[in-house]
C-alpha cells in the first residue's frame, strides 16, 4: 500500500521525536549531575539512572527499527510512542519531587506534539493521559530534598527552574514544533499539487474522449472525399488538375492513417508504441518527416551532446509533443526556424527557436499549464498537450523570450525515463 502524505509526515516527525528524546535524556542527566555535584542534593541516583537507561534503550530500538524498515508509521503507533514519553517522564518525576519539580511542565511536550501532528481525538486522549499522570504525581512521589548550599534557597531553585523551563520551551518551539508545522505545510502543498494534477488529468481525459469521438465521426467524410478524389483522378485531363488530385488523395490518406493510429494506439504500452533509436537519429527522423509539410521554410538544426548519443525509446507521444511546438514556431516565423537538440548524462534538452513577436509575460507563465492562447483563432491545446506529455515523463516546458525578438521553447526530458541500457 503506498504511503500517504500523512503517514510519511509522521515518519519524519518520529525521527525528530527520537532526536528530542535524546536531548531530554541529556538534559535530565545534566540536571541530575548539577543537583548532586553542585547543589549537593541527595537524590535516588541509581533509580534515576535506571529510568534514563531504559528510556534511552527504548529510543535506540525505535530509531533502529525505523531506520531498518523505512516503513510509514500509523497514527496509532505514533500516539503510543508519545504515550511512552509521558510514562517515562512520569517515572523520572516520581523520584525528583513529582508535581513540585520545576520542570513538571514537560508534560506539555507530548500534548503539543500530539496536537501538532495527530487528529483531534488523539490529541485529546494524550491531554487526558498527561493530566492523569500529573494529577497522580501530586499525591504519589518522592519529595525533592533540600539544597545543601545555604546561599541557594528552595524558592530560588524553583524560580531558576522556571526560567530554564521557559528557555527550553523557546528552543523546543523554534527547533521542533516549527519543523512539524513545516511538514504539515509541505503536505498541504503536495495535496494542492495532486488536486491540480487531477484537474489537469480530467481535462486531458475530456480531450481524449473528444478526440476519439472526432476520429469516429471523421471516418465517413474522409471516405467520401477519398471516393470523390478517385473519381476526379479518373476523369481529370489537365495536368494541373491531375497533380492537385494526387495531392488531395495523399493528404486524405494521411488523415486516414492518423485516425487509424489514434484508434489503435490508445492505451498501448510505451514499449509497443515506440522504437529504440539514438537520440540524434530520432530527432533527425522527426525533423525530416515534419519538413515534408514545410518545404519552403529555412530550418537550422544542430544535434550534439556530452559523449555518444544515448539510445532512447522514441515514444510517439513525445514526437507529437515536439511537433506541436514546431508548428507553433512556424506559425510565428514562417521563413526561418531553429531546431536544437542537446543531451547530457541525465537529460535530453530540445530548443525550438523562432523570430516571431515573442511570448508575453502571461503566455510564458501559463505555457501549457492551462488551455490559453494569445494567437488569433488559437486555443492553446498544442502546448497544453505538450506539457502534459512531458510531465508524464518527468520533463518540463518553458517559453523564453529571445534577446533579438522571437521565442525559444525549451523542452527537457530525463534520460532515466527514456534510455535503454547499452547491450553487454
Amino acid at each position: 500500500m503506498p504511503a500517504t502524505a500523512s503517514t510519511t509526515s509522521l515518519s519524519s516527525n518520529l525521527q525528530r521525536l527520537v532526536l528530542l528524546r535524546t536531548c531530554l535524556v541529556v538534559g535530565e542527566l545534566t540536571a541530575i549531575a548539577i543537583a548532586v555535584i553542585t547543589l549537593r542534593m541527595t537524590l535516588p541516583v541509581i533509580p534515576l539512572l535506571v529510568v534514563e537507561a531504559l528510556y534511552m534503550c527504548a529510543n535506540l530500538v525505535t530509531w533502529w527499527q525505523h531506520r531498518k524498515q523505512r516503513l510509514p508509521i500509523s497514527q496509532t503507533a505514533f500516539v503510543l510512542q508519545v504515550a511512552g514519553d509521558v510514562v517515562a517522564l512520569a517515572c523520572f518525576l516520581y523520584f525528583v519531587g513529582g508535581s513540585t519539580y520545576p520542570f513538571v511542565w514537560l508534560f506539555l511536550l507530548p500534548v503539543i506534539i500530539a496536537g501538532t501532528t495527530l487528529p483531534k481525538r488523539y490529541a485529546w486522549a494524550m491531554a487526558a493521559f498527561a493530566l492523569g499522570c500529573y494529577t497522580l504525581l501530586m499525591f504519589v512521589y518522592i519529595p525533592l530534598p533540600h539544597v545543601a548550599i545555604r546561599r541557594i534557597g528552595d524558592f530560588d531553585l524553583h524560580v531558576f527552574g522556571m526560567w530554564a523551563g521557559f528557555l527550553f520551551s523557546l528552543l523546543l518551539i523554534l527547533g521542533f514544533v516549527l519543523k512539524m508545522a513545516e511538514n504539515l505545510r509541505r503536505n498541504d502543498r503536495i495535496l494542492a499539487d495532486m488536486r491540480e494534477k487531477a484537474l489537469r488529468d480530467e481535462q486531458i481525459v475530456a480531450l481524449g474522449t473528444f478526440a476519439a469521438g472526432a476520429a469516429h465521426e471523421l471516418g465517413t467524410p474522409l471516405a467520401t472525399i477519398s471516393l470523390l478524389a478517385d473519381d476526379l483522378a479518373d476523369h481529370a485531363t489537365e495536368p494541373g488538375v491531375v497533380e492537385q488530385t494526387v495531392l488531395l488523395k495523399q493528404q486524405t490518406r494521411r488523415c486516414k492513417d492518423t485516425l487509424t493510429q489514434l484508434a489503435t494506439r490508445v492505451g498501448a504500452l510505451r514499449a509497443e508504441s515506440g522504437r529504440v533509436l539514438q537520440a540524434d537519429h530520432y530527432l533527425e527522423d522527426l525533423l525530416a518527416n515534419w519538413r515534408v509539410d514545410y518545404p519552403h521554410t529555412l530550418i537550422h538544426n544542430c544535434f550534439d551532446g556530452d559523449g555518444a548519443p544515448p539510445r532512447i525509446v522514441a515514444d510517439d507521444t513525445i514526437g507529437q509533443a515536439i511537433v506541436n511546438v514546431l508548428n507553433n514556431a512556424i506559425e510565428a516565423s514562417p521563413n526561418e526556424v531553429e531546431f536544437v537538440g542537446h543531451w547530457t548524462d541525465s537529460e535530453l534538452a530540445i530548443e525550438v527557436r523562432d523570430r516571431g513577436p515573442g511570448p508575453s509575460t502571461a503566455a510564458a507563465a501559463l505555457a501549457g499549464r492551462s488551455v490559453y492562447s494569445e494567437k488569433e483563432g488559437g486555443h492553446g491545446l498544442g502546448l497544453f498537450l505538450t506539457r502534459s506529455v512531458l510531465n508524464r515523463f518527468g520533463g518540463t516546458l518553458q517559453l523564453l523570450r529571445r534577446e533579438n525578438g522571437g521565442t525559444c521553447a525549451r523542452l527537457t526530458l530525463p534520460l532515466q525515463k527514456l534510455s535503454i541500457p547499452e547491450p553487454c
